[in-house]
């Protein structure tokens, strides 16, 4: 099944909307998982948008290396997790709720080869070129969760977290750990990350106001309707 998952703390409740619809429209997903803070969502979801509460895991001590400091970032800090915690998938493409799909990516970033490698993303220039090795962004990135799992890399990235202390969190501890196939920037545009002719995703990280630009706002004031008949049209084609 092809999913999502986005970490969606309370402050981002009003702000996820744009991104879910703008993957519906445009993409081959099957599935959106929000992992959330609460017992239910605010807003209205369609059918397709599953929402997790996990405000009571336990897989950091908040006495650990890496302090929460927010609600958001112990929601990313679980990527690490992923493969324990959704055993049942065996790929999922794992989001930042400042992410806008701006045209068809069919099924493309869930059909990957990943050639043995444990995820797919997007180098960053900066600290690839520091670091002397492909680094990769995690505003996007695709997780072989069954491969984590096998090779237990899950429990090494959690006891990591837990004991490590990190600039960048579970971004420098999946770097660290997992084996990495660099794609493309047209599915990670960035500030971080090369500049090519014709992106596929939109990453507004650490951009004031991408809220307010057309690239947001042509999805925010979309019609759930009009998002959901779209999304069932892919699906009758497929």
């Amino acid at each position: 099944m092809r999913t999502i998952v986005y970490p969606v703390s309370r402050v981002y409740y009003e702000k996820i909307t744009p991104s879910i619809k703008s993957f519906m429209v445009n993409s081959d997903v099957d599935q959106i998982i929000l992992t959330i803070e609460d017992d239910q969502f605010p807003d209205y979801l369609p059918e397709c948008v599953k929402t997790i509460n996990v405000s009571e895991q336990t897989y950091f001590r908040r006495n650990g290396a890496n302090i929460w400091r927010t609600p958001y970032v112990y929601l990313c800090m679980l990527r690490v997790a992923y493969a324990d915690m959704f055993p049942d998938l065996d790929r999922v493409l794992a989001l930042d709720g400042d992410t806008i799909c701006i045209r068809d990516i069919g099924s493309e970033l869930w059909d990957l080869d990943l050639k043995g490698n444990h995820f797919a993303g997007v180098p960053e220039k900066l600290i690839s070129k520091q670091r002397g090795r492909p680094y990769a962004n995690m505003g996007m990135a695709v997780f072989d969760l069954h491969r984590i799992w096998h090779d237990e890399m899950q429990t090494d990235m959690i006891e990591a977290l837990n004991n490590c202390s990190y600039q960048w969190l579970e971004q420098d501890c999946i770097n660290e750990h997992l084996s990495l196939l660099p794609i493309s920037s047209d599915y990670n545009q960035s500030q971080f990350t090369e500049r090519t002719e014709n992106p596929a995703i939109m990453h507004y990280a650490y951009t004031q106001g991408w809220e307010r630009f057309d690239t947001t706002r042509t999805y925010d004031l979309m019609s759930w309707e009009v998002v959901e008949n779209a999304w069932r049209k892919r699906h009758e084609s497929c």
